[in-house]
């Protein structure tokens, strides 16, 4: 993955964390509201206008720890910003 490409799903697993414990944008919870709400087809809808949000959602939705999703995104609190 480029820089480029990384440096925006990380901004979109930033949003996801302030959505997850309560300081997303009123868009942002929304987004991710639905993104969640959504079926399969729906959900690839949803990444064709966000594809970043819908793929920072999906790697979420699988991790197996959650703390530690975040931590390598670098979002969680303490670590290197």
């Amino acid at each position: 993955m480029n820089e480029e490409l990384s440096e925006t799903l990380r901004e979109a697993i930033k949003e996801l964390y302030f959505w997850q414990y309560g300081d997303a944008t009123n868009f942002t919870a929304k987004l991710y509201e639905l993104i969640g709400k959504a079926d399969p087809v729906n959900r690839m809808k949803l990444s064709l206008a966000f594809p970043y949000e819908v793929l920072a959602f999906k790697q979420w939705e699988r991790a197996e720890v959650i703390e530690q999703f975040f931590k390598d995104a670098g979002v969680w609190p303490g670590c290197a910003d």
